[in-house]
């Protein structure tokens, strides 16, 4: 009943943010990474460190990931 998460990218910061993602989504249900709400990427101060595109796409990666834990209910 647990999602185990792997993911690529050559780019390095796309590959950082997706093992971020990784790290903090990896071994949840389905129903506990819809909980995580989109507001702990304020929190970690990432928005502050990124560009306003690199802020954007690590949200698409972070929806993406919601999205595939929805298809398992």
């Amino acid at each position: 009943g647990k999602l185990f998460w792997k993911g690529y990218s050559d780019a390095l910061i796309t590959k950082g943010m997706l093992a971020f993602l990784i790290k903090g989504l990896d071994n949840l249900t389905p129903q506990e990474i819809l909980a995580v709400d989109s507001s702990f990427i304020e929190a970690t101060g990432l928005n502050s460190s990124l560009t306003p595109s690199r802020a954007n796409g690590f949200l698409n990666i972070f929806n993406r990931m919601r999205s595939e834990a929805k298809l398992f209910l």
